[in-house]
Order: C-alpha cells, then structure tokens, then sequence
C-alpha cells in the first residue's frame, strides 16, 4: 500500500516545479514560459536528442517538425515552431 501523504507530496512538488519553471527569467525570450501541464520536468527529462542550429544560417531562424517515429510508427504533419 501505498500511503495518500505521497501521491499529495509529489503532486505538490510538481506544482512547485512547474512555478519553478514559469518564473525563470533565464527561460524567456520574448515573453514568459507557459506550462500547461503539471508534469513538465519529467516531460523534458524524456528528451533524447535536441538538434539546433545555433546561428539560423541553415534554418533561417525557423525549427520545421517534419517526421518522428515511435515504437516504429512513423507521424508526420508539418509543423512550425
């Protein structure tokens, strides 16, 4: 059995962390992070691979989603971030 006291402390330590997260300065550019879910750090730790090009040169500034594949399945919509 698992004790209610931890699931309450977890959620509460998410919220802290998603505050923590909106209220970073450091994280803005032009206007301030939004979370939209409670689980954002543990999202973030799932990343894997982060692919950028630092000077825009190549990309013009402007990140595409093209294609992404999971368990094997392959999505694909254009997107642009």
């Amino acid at each position: 059995m698992v004790p209610i006291a931890l699931y309450v402390s977890l959620d509460l330590v998410r919220v802290l962390q998603m505050y923590t997260i909106a209220r970073d300065k450091k994280l803005r550019y032009e206007h301030a992070i939004s979370c939209r879910t409670f689980t954002i750090n543990e999202d973030l730790g799932q990343i894997g691979y982060v692919f950028s090009d630092k000077t825009g040169t190549l990309t013009q500034n402007k990140l595409v989603f093209k294609v992404m594949s999971i368990g094997g399945m392959q999505y694909s919509q254009r997107y642009e971030l």
